[in-house]
């Protein structure tokens, strides 16, 4: 079979991996210039940071044999420190249980899982797929024919591709959360922690998370510097979405400043990464969304949950379903 897969995050990447080991012919469309979705890394200056997904958490699932096994390791770290909790400035140690779970990342940036999953898999960057079309039995996609397609966009993206198709398939009751993932350099050190991230668990504040990178990793940011991520709660992401950077920069150094005071001082280099489609609030799951015998496929977080594990997971199951084709 010929098998074309649209998005190269990382249920994609999963499915067209396993199926390429199995024999068949995969070809991956990316609209972007890289790999791995929201396992995604930015460079700023002489600091790293993970602005999506900070940490990949196996659980015994799939991805697990997958970093710890398959692929090179040379890069691989196991964070060590736990995920605290934080409250309006008050710091406390968080669940036990779970900060017993391992987690890990990759020194150079979590975008590394991608640029690894994608190693000898034929993949179209910056390809922006718009249609697909039937064939007689099989499916038109950019100008090329194939037997199976599988979508792995966020939901109302593929929803988009499903109706030009004429598929009858409703994805509407999934809805997405944004995020704004807040990058910030300084060029002083934060004392060491018992903790590498803080958590809200109760969503209420507008950052309901922080990843101290530089402590998470090493050589996320130069000795003596401090590499943090904030990301913003959904309520505040949607309501403050086309902020200004410099508006989102203070909004985010206000809340650092509670937990910390003002021994980092402003930062020295900032952004702002905007995911409009970070974290479905529900999701499906791949047998209600994917008939037996059905040839054009959704998959990814909305069909899985917002975890890296779990879009994995998503990928293997959409293999195994084209395998029984």
């Amino acid at each position: 079979m010929r098998i074309a897969v649209i998005g190269a995050g990382v249920s994609g990447l999963a499915c067209a991996r396993q199926l390429q080991q199995a024999g068949e012919e995969v070809i991956l469309f990316e609209k972007s210039r890289g790999f791995g979705g929201r396992c995604a890394t930015r460079r700023l200056g002489e600091f790293i940071f993970d602005t999506g997904a900070t940490s990949i958490c196996p659980r015994g699932l799939s991805i697990e044999d997958v970093i710890l096994n398959q692929l090179p390791q040379e890069e691989l770290h196991r964070i060590t420190q736990p995920v605290w909790t934080m409250d309006f400035g008050r710091i406390n140690a968080g669940d036990a249980s779970r900060s017993a779970m391992a987690r890990y990342c990759y020194t150079q940036g979590i975008s590394t899982l991608g640029k690894l999953l994608a190693q000898d898999l034929d993949v179209r960057l910056e390809t922006r797929i718009e249609q697909i079309s039937k064939s007689g039995e099989q499916f038109e996609v950019n100008g090329e024919l194939f037997d199976v397609v599988v979508l792995t966009a966020p939901l109302p993206q593929s929803q988009e591709l499903l109706q030009k198709l004429g598929d009858p398939r409703n994805l509407s009751e999934v809805g997405y959360r944004p995020c704004l993932s807040i990058m910030l350099g300084f060029d002083a050190e934060l004392p060491v922690k018992p903790y590498h991230a803080l958590v809200d668990p109760e969503q209420m504040s507008p950052m309901i998370w922080l990843s101290l990178e530089s402590q998470k990793c090493p050589g996320r940011a130069p000795t003596g510097k401090t590499a943090l991520i904030a990301q913003i709660g959904p309520q505040y992401s949607r309501d403050h979405y086309e902020d200004s950077e410099a508006e989102l920069v203070h909004e985010a150094m206000v809340h650092i400043r509670r937990l910390f005071g003002n021994q980092l001082g402003a930062p020295t280099v900032s952004q702002v990464m905007r995911w409009r489609y970070a974290q479905p609030e529900t999701h499906w799951t791949f047998e209600e969304i994917n008939l037996p015998g059905e040839r054009v496929l959704v998959i990814g977080d909305g069909v899985a949950g917002a975890r890296i594990e779990l879009a994995y997971e998503s990928g293997i199951i959409a293999a195994n379903h084209i395998k029984n084709l």
